[in-house]
């Protein structure tokens, strides 16, 4: 059922098994396959700060201080509904690497608990959650012609897929189910103030919950998971200081540490040789009803020699100011948006203006499975890269408050040399690629990265993958959370979302946040049954298995 805290009794009291917090992508792919796999008796709560849809005023709970770095999205790329970022979300989906999870001694705090290989069902369970199965590791080798990658030298370069989920609107997939299963309560307009623990904290006994008309209530539950994400996790568990100042699972300091991104940059500007021919191999088009975006990945053997970060690239574009398809797309927004209509006439004008681009664009969309985009506009070699983990990069309270009086976060993220050099090596091996391949020049002046790094930090902006600050390690001197996303000394609280991640890699969090949702709904489900046999009282003490923390 789908309840709103708005609408409820004012300081009641809501009880399960367990406590979701946050109904953004990683919540709902938690609830979801608890549901499914735990049988009819289990009772679920899911607590979604903002309503049913995107509200301005729940977003207002997004404001926080910028101290480091430059960073829009930790205000605008995060959704506060139910539904989170599905609700604006593509639902691109990509493996990380097998480097990945692996130390690096290159790249000080790298390294996961486990290996690549022990997602790997979790990632089959992925795919199948994204309606993708067997889609996303696809050999583009398959497609038709125009599509077939460039013979890269395997040493220097791969071509991978992102690959776009027929449905990533989870709200919209799941709501129906949600209102129809009296197992789970997803409860509206419920932020979290406050994780509430027994007196020696080791473990939750209830979370506060409010709302902003005033309403507010506990839920209690047997295991609490938080899945907020990478900036309002750390914020909640630090702000969490009723029974140690330090807050919940921060006895080492690390709680925030470690936060960590993706860059993004135009890297540069690219001088192709046959336009048609670049825009064939790496743009995005669309494949027996499914879309991808080819990418350009740095091979390992590249990363080992030089001793940079995972990254890969794309060619991206910049449309020209009187791009028909900019204009087609904005009045298509227009239309939703009647806010934006007074800007209309410009893209009227621009439409009427170069029309035969429009139907062009129309026509590949319709008959040739490709995306309406623009054919002219300058070619840009675009990056997405890995940072180094960095514990003086990090989340922290602020002074001011948010509208409940508990501190708003505040965001300190910092670059490293080792980000820089990626770069620049990276660019350097995509331009020898594209020589030897005759696809075209990069023009490497037009990076200006090793000779001013202030302006290649001005020069690179963040993606919204906020990762890090509860990061993975088996020994909590390292780490928030154990292998398992158990915060360590806390024997039932849980933490689902990229925050847990040790290194970011080079590949959207995403997918990889929902595989580790699949193998923490599987511990979850274990506990609850050693909890279960713990209570039966056909069990002697003797034979009763352990609750493993």
């Amino acid at each position: 059922m789908i309840l709103d805290l708005n609408e409820m009794t004012d300081g009641s009291t809501v009880s399960a098994d367990i406590c979701i917090v946050g109904g953004g992508i990683a919540g709902i792919a938690l609830a979801t396959e608890l549901l499914k796999s735990a049988g009819s008796s289990l009772r679920v709560i899911l607590l979604e700060s903002g309503g049913a849809k995107i509200e301005r005023e729940s977003q207002k709970l997004n404001e926080a201080d910028i101290v480091g770095l430059k960073h829009g999205t930790i205000r605008d790329g995060r959704i506060r509904a139910l539904g989170g970022l599905a609700n604006i979300w593509s639902g691109v989906s990509i493996e990380l690497d097998s480097i990945d999870f692996q130390p690096r001694d290159w790249v000080p705090h790298s390294g996961w608990p486990f290996r690549k290989e022990d997602l790997r069902s979790y990632y089959d369970r992925a795919a199948r959650f994204m309606k993708l199965e067997g889609r996303v590791n696809i050999d583009a080798n398959s497609f038709p012609q125009r599509h077939r990658p460039p013979e890269y030298n395997a040493s220097k370069l791969k071509h991978i897929l992102a690959v776009f989920g027929p449905k990533p609107d989870l709200r919209v997939e799941y709501s129906p189910w949600f209102r129809s299963d009296d197992r789970i309560q997803v409860i509206l307009h419920a932020s979290a103030t406050m994780i509430a623990t027994n007196l020696d904290g080791t473990a939750v006994e209830e979370i506060d919950i409010r709302s902003l008309k005033g309403r507010s209530a506990k839920a209690r539950a047997s295991i609490f998971i938080v899945a907020c994400g990478g900036v309002e996790t750390p914020r909640l568990l630090l702000a969490s200081d009723r029974i140690d100042r330090r807050g919940i699972g921060n006895a080492h300091d690390l709680v925030g540490r470690f936060f960590n991104e993706h860059l993004h940059a135009k890297l540069a500007l690219i001088k192709p040789i046959n336009r048609n021919r670049i825009r064939e191999i790496y743009h995005r088009y669309y494949y027996n009803g499914i879309k991808y975006f080819p990418k350009i990945l740095c091979s390992e053997d590249v990363q080992i020699e030089h001793k940079i970060l995972n990254i890969f690239g794309d060619v991206t574009y910049e449309p020209p100011p009187d791009s028909t398809v900019t204009a087609a797309k904005f009045l298509l927004r227009a239309a939703r948006h009647p806010s934006l209509l007074p800007n209309a006439p410009r893209s009227i004008f621009n439409i009427l203006k170069r029309p035969h681009e429009l139907v062009d664009a129309i026509f590949r969309y319709t008959f040739i499975e490709d995306t309406a985009s623009e054919k002219r506009g300058d070619m840009f070699l675009g990056i997405q890269s890995e940072c180094e983990p960095n514990p003086s990069s990090r989340v922290r309270l602020s002074r001011s408050l948010d509208p409940f009086g508990f501190p708003r976060a505040e965001l300190d993220w910092r670059l490293t040399d080792l980000d820089r050099r990626t770069l620049v090596v990276f660019a350097e091996t995509v331009a020898a690629e594209f020589r030897r391949l005759r696809l075209g020049e990069i023009d490497l002046d037009s990076m200006n990265l090793q000779a001013n790094p202030g302006e290649h930090d001005r020069g690179v902006y963040d993606a919204g993958h906020h990762m890090g600050t509860t990061r993975m390690h088996d020994d909590p001197r390292h780490g928030v959370v154990d292998a398992d996303c158990k915060v360590h000394g806390v024997s039932n609280l849980y933490i689902a979302g990229s925050s847990v991640f040790p290194t970011g890699g080079a590949a959207n969090p995403t997918f990889t946040i929902i595989a580790l949702c699949m193998k923490l709904a599987d511990r979850i489900v274990a506990k609850l049954a050693d909890l279960t046999s713990l209570d039966d009282p056909s069990n002697s003490i003797s034979e009763a298995p352990s609750a493993s923390s």
